[in-house]
């Protein structure tokens, strides 16, 4: 554990130690300081963790749904005092190896947080950060272009734009987004939850250019900054760096206080809300309850609703998911469900989807009668047991940016005036917990408390409604007219004077100067050498074994994996549904509730997963591969019980519940419908590639739009008669055919002093699985794609993918790739597609093994004109616009994605798949050495020989009929290639 000189109470380069703290269970130290001259408050999690983390936080409360938090979080971050660029956020997406670089507009709180594993890149990204936060220069032209603006056409016809305005466009055609909006804004009436932060399309117009620059002159002040800061910098350094660079400038400010205190409610209230919908269809509705329960001054609450969460509603076995799972009155749970606790107060939220409105008493009954009936009948010990042992176990593994992970538990009691300890600390509030859960009627007492005998409940239905589309489109084409009724012939000229006036402004690059002010990393500060994984290629009793040797915390994780060429290609649309039901439904005589609870007791988790891939040999394209894996994790002391819970898995699995295979089958539908529209990019990206892999084509008969137009098929004929038993023999074939001995193959990340445990374990699973049958079905590649098509559905705004052939991992031609992929993404689409376009993003994703690039964009009010951008970006670098420097920071980026800590797990997957795909330590030196090659010349020949292919493009857009209609007068076959989505 790390120590400090600095004594409690001592001021050091401005800033007061106010508290120390032994974080023992996090092997850190806390130390809480204030900034004396200034207010700025900050606090450090000081470690020897090299991945450093810091982000500056503050309280942004609204008190309308302009959604100018939102807007200044993107304005902020677009030039400032010292960095007088255009976007130098963007720029230090290149030049940097950052391992997390973004900003976040919370309810109440905007954060800008960034990590770093360099110390020179660390403080080079604070200077930006710090700059932009403190100092920005929030031009008009940044309001306009960031926020929201109106614009003329030809005939006077006026309509809005800007970034964030069209990424709330589509947020708002989410179903899903509204219905977790609402969910907590119906507990709050009043205050600061009572709007959206993140602004309504509706409203965003209102908002004027003079309220933006007095909203942050209030709230973005250091006197209203809590600064966090994680990792094995010495504390001293990053004092002295703000000090000197920021917070001199600054005196004591006072902050006014918007926050509002509730009244317990006399009773709980109703709410209806519509959301826009293309046609009116019955049973499409949430249905929720939500309570609001107890501020962050009760962190032992806190955890144990966590807890009860699990025990209640968070895993199969749960009384009340099982209650209404096994109802035939509705769908499945809703995506709102569980426990909120970004906010100042708590929130739980219990819910269904695809429901009829006037089910919503019988929906409240089911809930109230269940609780009652737990309290009553007592809750059940394994249960609890299985619900602490599944939260200790997530405290206890190293998971994903530990930086990021503490930052979000600190800030949400320190922004809410409390000390940065209060969310913070886990095992002291846990031990509590543990003692009281031994005591009779502890979790009941919570239940009544919170739940029986809280009148602090919004009993919610949210109907998706034609009526509420056309309300919506008219609301805003009349506050347009109306607008427009009220210009003169002067104002529409100087709205057109003040768009020219944006356009040249994006139009007009950056001086050298500014461009040289920014802090960047040069060649030589990037550590050239490639990570190694250390993953062993071994054999159990004649069987592969992929092993990678680490320090895992106590936590073993296994991989079971099957080779899929044994499997009649007939079955694979059904695999989405068998991966799910594998590990999701009971055993034979055992009900899956049961089984749950085993999972809970013995598990950290298991989860079945299908994974295609092309591969290499010698560095070559060379092979196909397609694999279905059972991975786990679990405490070393549970070895043999853990893994032999997966075998129960493989062995003894029972598809032959139709009640669970039926609600299973619903919520894989539901969860992928309603994951379109804000995920529409990745589903267009996934289909447009599929032209051009195998792999990709698979992913998407698994994960894509066709694995949704089949459930729902397969769903519509639950009702004819033995059809659901039809499906259950369908995946006892599969299980059949796949789990034999052939194909069989294990990987496994832990310490090597539980090496025996997990290799007995894994014999165990060989000497009981058969032989198998010997037949090896053909890989295929049906090619049903279209060279254009069309995804009509309930969008306000466009998605786009397009997928052209580009180069293979391990070509000369692939460094080039990389290279350019992220000179377009940061630069040329970034300023056509997102600054001008005024889309939400754009994308470019090279794929070394497929041996094509995909690019995309979403929330995007434009289709025809950033197709056309993907081809003029080419042609832009093709014709000599990159200079030596763009490639080199460029190639620093592209580097430093490579320097990204992995954690255990990802180290175990990474490992295994390198050596199955035959991605050696010499094809990534090779990669690496043909990087550090790119120069002018090999980059403009590449992107014309990218160009030469550009017309043999695929290309998929997610938008309304209306724009596809507008975009098929110039994409050729866009109109009569299309697929409805579903409803």
């Amino acid at each position: 554990m790390k120590k400090t000189n600095i004594a409690v109470g001592s001021v050091t380069n401005g800033f007061e130690l106010l508290n120390i703290t032994d974080l023992g269970e996090y092997r850190s130290l806390g130390l809480e300081f204030i900034h004396v001259k200034s207010g700025l408050k900050l606090f450090h999690i000081y470690n020897n963790d090299k991945e450093n983390t810091f982000s500056f936080s503050f309280n942004t409360p609204v008190v309308n749904s302009t959604g100018v938090p939102h807007i200044i979080e993107h304005s902020v971050l677009s030039g400032s005092r010292k960095y007088d660029l255009k976007d130098p956020f963007q720029a230090m997406m290149t030049g940097s190896v950052n391992t997390f670089l973004n900003a976040y507009t919370f309810p109440d709180k905007t954060s800008y947080p960034a990590s770093s594993i360099l110390e020179k890149d660390f403080f080079n990204i604070m200077s930006v950060y710090g700059d932009a936060v403190f100092f920005p220069r929030l031009k008009k032209e940044t309001f306009l272009q960031e926020g929201w603006r109106v614009e003329v056409d030809d005939d006077n016809n006026l309509s809005y734009s800007g970034i964030v305005y069209n990424e709330m466009k589509g947020v708002y055609s989410s179903h899903d987004s509204i219905v977790a909006d609402m969910s907590i804004r119906a507990l709050f009436p009043d205050g600061v939850y009572s709007h959206d932060s993140g602004g309504d399309p509706v409203h965003i117009p209102k908002l004027t250019y003079e309220e933006f620059l007095d909203y942050h002159k209030q709230w973005y002040h250091p006197s209203n900054c809590y600064f966090y800061l994680y990792g094995d910098i010495p504390t001293e350094k990053t004092l002295k760096f703000l000090d000197e660079n920021f917070l001199s400038k600054f005196s004591v400010n006072t902050v006014p206080n918007l926050k509002v205190e509730y009244d317990d409610w006399v009773s709980p209230v109703s709410v209806h809300k519509y959301t826009a919908a293309l046609e009116d269809k019955e049973n499409s509705s949430d249905l929720l309850m939500s309570w609001r329960l107890f501020d962050m001054a009760t962190p032992e609450d806190g955890l144990a609703i966590e807890i009860l969460h699990r025990i209640i509603l968070g895993s199969s076995a749960a009384p009340l998911q099982k209650a209404l799972i096994d109802s035939d009155l509705w769908g499945d749970l809703s995506s709102a469900v569980g426990l909120e606790n970004e906010l100042s107060h708590f929130v739980y939220t219990v819910g269904v989807r695809g429901a009829s409105p006037d089910k919503i008493e019988q929906f409240k009954t089911l809930v109230l009668d269940t609780l009652t009936n737990i309290v009553k009948s007592g809750v059940d010990s394994d249960l609890i047991e299985g619900a602490m042992r599944s939260i200790e176990f997530r405290n206890r593994e190293i998971q994903g940016s530990f930086g990021l992970r503490l930052m979000r538990k600190v800030i949400r009691g320190w922004l809410n005036g409390f000390s940065p300890i209060t969310t913070l600390e886990f095992e002291k509030w846990m031990n509590i917990i543990r003692k009281k859960s031994l005591e009779k009627g502890y979790y009941e007492g919570l239940i009544n408390k919170y739940f029986l005998n809280n009148n602090n409940r919004a009993d919610i239905i949210i109907e998706p409604s034609v009526k509420e589309a056309k309300r919506e489109s008219e609301s805003i084409e009349n506050a347009l007219l109306d607008l427009k009724s009220n210009l003169t012939k002067h104002d529409i000229n100087r709205i057109r004077n003040e768009n020219k006036k944006l356009l040249k402004y994006q139009n007009s690059p950056d001086s050298k100067v500014a461009i040289d002010s920014l802090p960047r990393l040069t060649r030589e500060d990037i550590p050239m050498d490639i990570t190694h994984i250390d993953t062993k290629l071994d054999t159990l009793k004649g069987f592969n074994l992929y092993k990678t040797s680490l320090y895992t915390n106590g936590v073993v994780y296994f991989g079971i994996g099957f080779n899929m060429e044994y499997l009649d290609k007939f079955f694979f649309d059904y695999m989405l549904i068998f991966s799910r039901m594998l590990t999701q439904a009971g055993f034979k005589g055992v009900p899956y509730d049961e089984v749950s609870k085993r999972v809970s007791l013995t598990l950290g988790g298991i989860g079945t997963s299908m994974e295609t891939s092309n591969t290499l040999k010698n560095g070559h394209p060379n092979g196909y591969i397609e694999h279905i894996y059972i991975r786990g994790k679990v405490l070393e002391h549970n070895i043999e019980e853990g893994i032999g819970l997966a075998l129960n898995f493989i062995k003894d699995v029972d598809f032959h519940d139709h009640t669970r295979l039926k609600s299973i089958v619903i919520e894989i539908r539901n969860d992928l419908k309603a994951s379109l529209v804000p995920n529409g990019s990745s589903y267009a990206a996934l289909r447009s590639a599929r032209k051009f892999s195998l792999s990709s084509s698979r992913e998407e008969s698994w994960y894509g739009l066709s694995q949704l137009l089949f459930l729902d098929e397969l769903v519509d004929s639950f009702e004819k008669e033995g059809f659901l038993e039809e499906v259950s023999q369908k995946l006892d074939t599969i299980k059949m055919e796949l789990f034999t001995k052939q194909g069989l193959f294990f990987h496994t990340s832990t310490d090597n002093n539980y090496d025996d445990r997990v290799n007995s374990s894994f014999l165990k699973i060989i000497d009981a699985l058969p032989k198998g049958h010997g037949y090896v079905h053909p890989v295929e590649h049906y090619d049903l794609m279209n060279d254009v098509e069309g995804l009509v559905g309930n969008s306000k705004v466009s998605y786009t993918g397009m997928t052209i052939k580009g180069a293979f991992l391990g070509s000369k031609e692939y460094g080039a790739q990389l290279i350019l992929c992220n000179i377009l993404k940061t630069g040329y689409l970034w300023e056509n597609v997102r600054m001008k376009g005024g889309a939400y993003g754009v994308f470019v994703s090279p794929s070394g093994l497929d041996g094509a690039i995909t690019f995309g964009s979403y929330r995007d009010p434009n289709i025809v004109s950033t197709i056309e951008h993907f081809r003029t970006g080419l042609e832009w670098v093709a014709a000599g616009n990159i200079t030596q420097d763009n490639i080199d920071m460029a190639l620093i980026s592209v580097i430093g994605k490579e320097l990204k800590p992995l954690m255990p797990f990802e180290k175990s997957i990474v490992g295994m798949r390198r050596i199955l795909l035959g991605i050696t330590d010499s094809v990534r030196k090779s990669k690496r050495h043909y990087l550090m090659e790119v120069d002018t010349k090999i980059l403009e020949d590449f992107a014309a020989a990218i160009l030469h292919h550009f017309d043999d493009r695929s290309i998929v857009i997610l938008s309304s009929k209306e724009a596809l209609d507008g975009a098929s007068t110039v994409l050729e076959g866009l109109t009569e290639n299309r697929v409805d989505l579903p409803r």
